[in-house]
């Protein structure tokens, strides 16, 4: 029991990095777009 506990935490962390990593990757050009409009307008 002790021993899944840690898996499913270490699952949740992962999972929690991976979601991070790609809201990292959609962010960047999203920013980047908006800053490329700022510039323009």
């Amino acid at each position: 029991m002790n021993y899944s506990h840690k898996h499913l935490n270490r699952q949740r962390v992962n999972h929690r990095r991976e979601k991070f990593l790609t809201l990292r990757m959609i962010n960047a050009p999203v920013r980047e777009w908006a800053t490329a409009i700022k510039l323009t307008a």
